[in-house]
C-alpha cells in the first residue's frame, strides 16, 4: 500500500511532491497541432517540429524523491508517445474526438498515463474501450488527535485504487475549492476499515476519487465533508 502526501499541514518525515501531491503517513487495519498549456508538471509547447512536452519551469528545482519520480514519469510518457506507431496514435486521436468535451489526443493520453502510473500500472498503449463509472466503497469521517480518519465501507474492485485528498481551511465555515484539494493517499482498499492521515491541528475538508489503474480513467473528486482535528 503506498501513500502520497500533498499539503504543508500533513505530517510526514520530509516533504515530497509528485503529480498527485506529497506523501502522507498512513496507518491502516483514476497529438494535435497548436496544443499548448500545462497539466501537473507537464507543459505542452507548440514548436515548428510539432507539439512537445516539457517539465514545468520552476524557480527552484525540487530534488525530493517524489519530485524526481514525477519528472521521470513525464519523461517516460513523452517517450512512449513519441515511439507510438501511426496506428496507435491514430487510435488515441479517434478516441479523443469521440469525447465530450473534446480534448487534444496527446493531452488526453498524458493525463490518463500519469494517473495509471500513479496507481501503479504501466502506461496504457491503447485508449479505454468504455467509460469508467467509479467503484462501490462509501466513506465516513472521524478524527483522532493529529489525524483525519477515513473509514471505507468495503474493498476496491480489481484494478481500482482510491485517492483521498485533503484541503486545509482557515475556518469551519470557509468554502472549499475542488482545485485546491491535494491528494493525501493513493491505495487499493483491501476491505472495510479506517485509514488514518497524520495532519496538523485545524479544519480539514476531505474528498475522494477512484482511478481505474489499467486505463488511467478516474472519477471526479467527491467531497466527503470536513472535520476539526485537535
Amino acid at each position: 500500500m503506498s501513500a502520497q502526501r500533498h499539503d504543508k499541514g500533513l505530517k510526514t518525515p520530509g516533504t515530497e511532491a509528485d503529480h498527485l501531491g506529497e506523501m502522507a503517513k498512513v496507518v491502516t487495519a483514476g497529438w494535435m497541432p497548436g496544443l499548448s498549456g500545462s497539466m501537473g508538471n507537464a507543459v505542452f509547447v507548440s514548436t515548428r517540429d510539432g507539439t512537445v512536452v516539457r517539465e514545468r519551469p520552476r524557480g527552484r528545482r525540487s530534488f525530493t524523491p517524489a519530485a524526481c519520480e514525477a519528472r521521470e514519469r513525464v519523461r517516460q510518457i513523452g517517450l512512449f508517445w513519441k515511439n507510438m506507431s501511426v496506428a496507435e496514435a491514430e487510435a488515441w486521436r479517434v478516441y479523443a474526438r469521440g469525447l465530450e468535451p473534446q480534448e487534444p489526443a496527446q493531452q488526453l493520453f498524458t493525463r490518463l498515463a500519469v494517473r495509471a502510473m500513479v496507481a501503479g500500472y504501466p502506461i496504457p498503449a491503447s485508449p479505454p474501450e468504455g467509460p469508467f463509472l467509479g467503484d462501490s466503497p462509501k466513506f465516513s469521517l472521524s478524527t483522532l488527535p493529529g489525524r483525519v480518519v477515513v473509514t471505507a465501507s468495503g474493498a476496491n474492485s480489481a484494478g481500482v485504487v482510491t485517492v483521498v485528498a485533503l484541503q486545509r481551511l482557515v475556518s469551519a465555515h470557509r468554502r472549499t475549492y475542488l482545485s485546491r484539494y491535494r491528494s493525501a493517499v493513493v491505495l487499493s482498499l483491501p476491505g472495510p476499515g479506517p485509514v488514518e492521515l497524520g495532519v496538523l491541528a485545524g479544519v480539514w475538508a476531505v474528498a475522494a476519487r477512484f482511478i481505474l489503474g489499467p486505463t488511467g480513467q478516474s472519477t471526479a473528486f467527491a467531497e466527503l465533508g470536513r472535520v476539526i482535528v485537535e
